[in-house]
């Protein structure tokens, strides 16, 4: 298969997906989205693959959904303005998403620089096992212009009063910090992220194919159990619900306002949190 927006490698049984926007900061789009998709189904479906590193090309792992069209920002099908119908196919199409990461059968690490915010995050969420580099920047600073998370794991990751700071805030953490809260894995200097990683992935692939999906369904099996899948269903439907409400008179303002106002800022050389 032909790849637009990702570059796709394997190695005996480590397959790596590299996202490939960095002029971009691997903002996620319709293109980025799709290969994902595709490069994650051949994992899952590839029975010589055990384990699949998601990285990304440039400084950044991912600035999250791409405000110029992604499935995120814009209505299905063309559609003005979102309503239920539209609504309803936004959220499985998010949750296709999600699930191919969340759920897929083999072992997944992302491995994150810079910054992985909004979307990028949601995508570091769901992977298996996750590695930052300890100045990396990871967290949801759009929650403070309104909107409802698509990912119900925050606190079981890290505790409900720190979820809770992070969701009604906008706080974004270090890779330090996200190691300390439990957001991620482990946390390493830069210069030692791709060796990390690399060790981590021929770790995982000595395990039989088989004890890894045992493993890996045993884990899920639980998840369930406590509710994660329902919960799935339900954040992505308080998401798409959401995007009917009219947005507040004294809102600050647009995504794109808040993200130009940050470029700003770190052109003046003044510290931000994004």
């Amino acid at each position: 298969m032909t790849y637009t927006a990702i570059e796709f490698e394997t190695e005996g049984p480590i397959a790596t997906i590299t996202m490939d926007r960095p002029d971009k900061r691997n903002a996620l789009n319709h293109a980025l989205l799709d290969d994902l998709l595709a490069a994650l189904n051949v994992v899952a479906e590839d029975d010589s693959l055990k384990v699949a590193i998601l990285r990304a090309n440039g400084p950044a792992f991912s600035a999250g959904y791409d405000i110029d069209g992604s499935p995120y920002i814009n209505t299905p099908d063309g559609d003005s303005e979102w309503n239920i119908v539209n609504g309803h196919k936004h959220q499985r199409i998010m949750r296709g998403i999600y699930e191919a990461i969340w759920d897929n059968p083999k072992v997944i690490i992302a491995q994150i620089q810079g910054h992985a915010i909004a979307g990028g995050m949601y995508i570091s969420m769901l992977c298996d096992l996750v590695v930052a580099a300890d100045e990396a920047i990871i967290g949801e600073p759009f929650m403070r212009m309104g909107g409802a998370s698509s990912i119900p794991f925050w606190s079981y990751l890290v505790g409900p009063r720190r979820a809770n700071d992070m969701l009604f805030t906008g706080r974004v953490l270090s890779g330090k910090e996200a190691e300390e809260w439990g957001l991620v894995t482990r946390s390493v200097p830069a210069a030692e992220l791709d060796e990390t990683v690399r060790e981590m992935a021929e770790s995982v692939a000595e395990a039989p194919l088989a004890s890894l999906l045992t493993k890996k369904e045993m884990w899920h099996t639980q998840a369930d159990m406590l509710g994660w899948g329902a919960q799935f269903r339900y954040t992505t439907s308080l998401n798409s619900w959401l995007r009917m409400a009219p947005p507040p008179p004294d809102s600050a303002g647009s995504m794109r306002d808040f993200m130009n106002q940050r470029k700003a800022q770190q052109e003046r050389g003044e510290r931000t949190d994004y």
